[in-house]
């Protein structure tokens, strides 16, 4: 009996950014987005399937990163933030505290790729993967 091809075939949809060099022995990967869902959009960064109820920001946190900058942004009431960024092994590169509405994380230190920063912030989670140039 032959397969059917969605037996055997699920095609996942998305896009790469990367640079090779010269020689090509050196692939640096900028960042990504993927979605396995036929006919949805994928969003910027986004690695998974999303709902609706994911891409809610349920404590305010804004979390982004420009150049070697991570910016993490509050628009509560300057709660304390328990900072951590994770590369992509899962390892802890950097841990802080701080209860200022706008922190800035200098990643002069972090070799350019793609990190996960997970801040918590009255008992509430929340992540998001950042790209360090």
């Amino acid at each position: 009996m032959r397969a059917q091809p969605d037996e055997w075939w699920n095609p996942i949809y998305g896009w790469i950014r990367l640079s090779v060099n010269h020689s090509g022995t050196k692939v640096i990967i900028h960042d990504w987005a993927v979605n396995s869902e036929i006919n949805q959009p994928i969003n910027a960064g986004q690695t998974m399937k999303l709902s609706d109820e994911d891409l809610q920001s349920s404590n305010d946190i804004q979390i982004y990163s420009y150049g070697k900058q991570i910016f993490i942004n509050q628009n509560s009431q300057n709660l304390p933030l328990e900072i951590s960024i994770y590369n992509l092994l899962g390892e802890e590169v950097k841990h802080l505290v701080s209860s200022d509405e706008s922190v800035n994380v200098q990643a002069d230190q972090f070799p350019s790729g793609i990190y996960f920063v997970k801040v918590r912030a009255n008992g509430e989670n929340t992540s998001k993967e950042v790209v360090v140039e």
